[in-house]
């Protein structure tokens, strides 16, 4: 799209420069030529000949200048017809940048909703992460205080079992010994 712009305006430009190109040597030839058609006139009424009678001369200058006309004017059509083609190109291409800035812009709109997405998940991961983090953390705490608890529990038990040998023990001797005393009265 950039290089048909470009080509457009260098031929823009080359059209212009051609045309006053064109007008500068137009100009010139028309000078000249009406340099030589006074002299040829002035040449011609002077001598007053059969061969070129005013009436003649003049109407050679009207055909003439009749067919100049008709040619500028097909020139000027041709150059209206290329201004006019160029004009089209460039209203193109300006709707086509107009679309692609307005495409280019909602790309622009989707990219940063992606981000703000992206941003966002990231977040969520990263919190979700040190949830799980500070949970598993947690576990291994609660598992070492269990086993911790386990192990009390056990020696308690333990303790508890010779506690109540110790006292099954001491109870057959009060028992034993309440009947010695009952036995000795």
């Amino acid at each position: 799209m950039g290089d048909h712009s470009e080509n457009v305006s260098v031929d823009k430009q080359a059209l212009q420069q051609r045309v006053r190109q064109l007008e500068r040597q137009l100009n010139a030839v028309e000078r000249e030529r009406d340099d030589l058609e006074r002299d040829v006139e002035q040449l011609c009424m002077s001598r007053g000949g059969h061969m070129f009678s005013s009436s003649y001369v003049l109407s050679e200058r009207l055909k003439f200048l009749e067919a100049e006309v008709q040619q500028q004017r097909v020139q000027l059509r041709t150059i209206t017809s290329e201004r006019d083609s160029l004009q089209e190109d460039m209203l193109m291409i300006k709707a086509s940048k107009r679309q692609a800035d307005q495409g280019w812009q909602a790309e622009r709109q989707n990219a940063l909703a992606l981000e703000q997405q992206l941003s966002f998940f990231q977040s969520s991961t990263a919190k979700a992460i040190a949830d799980r983090d500070s949970a598993v953390y947690e576990a291994q705490s609660l598992k070492s205080q269990l086993a911790a608890a386990n192990s009390a529990l056990r020696e308690s038990q333990a303790m508890l079992g010779s506690v109540q040998q110790q006292c099954k023990e001491q109870q057959q001797q009060i028992s034993n010994t309440q009947q010695q005393l009952e036995s000795a009265r």
